[in-house]
């Protein structure tokens, strides 16, 4: 894994620095079915399904399930920190299992 955000993070560079492409592999980091990623850089993203929190090639309804979930999880988020919760708190807390009933994914 670390070798992988490594090669994108130069492919990010890259891009930033207006050399290369943007890497759309970042959708594969954030979690997006990776025939959805392909198939966007394939098609250089059109003729998609549907668009929500990224362009739908593949599985609808299962995107459209994730979407829900995406959702949800920004909804915690944005409810915890206007409680005064840090993001750093929460994903620490997360990660010790204090709030994972919380998070509705």
């Amino acid at each position: 894994m670390e070798e992988l955000m490594d090669e994108f993070l130069i492919r990010y560079q890259a891009y930033y620095n207006d050399v290369d492409m943007f890497p759309h592999e970042i959708g594969l980091f954030l979690g997006y079915p990776a025939f959805d990623v392909n198939a966007f850089m394939e098609y250089k993203g059109k003729y998609s399904l549907h668009t929500g929190e990224w362009k739908v090639f593949g599985n609808l309804p299962e995107a459209v399930q994730l979407f829900e979930k995406y959702n949800k999880a920004k909804e915690y988020m944005i409810h915890m920190l206007s409680k005064g919760i840090g993001i750093n708190a929460m994903l620490k807390a997360n990660a010790n299992g204090r709030y994972r009933q919380s998070i509705y994914i």
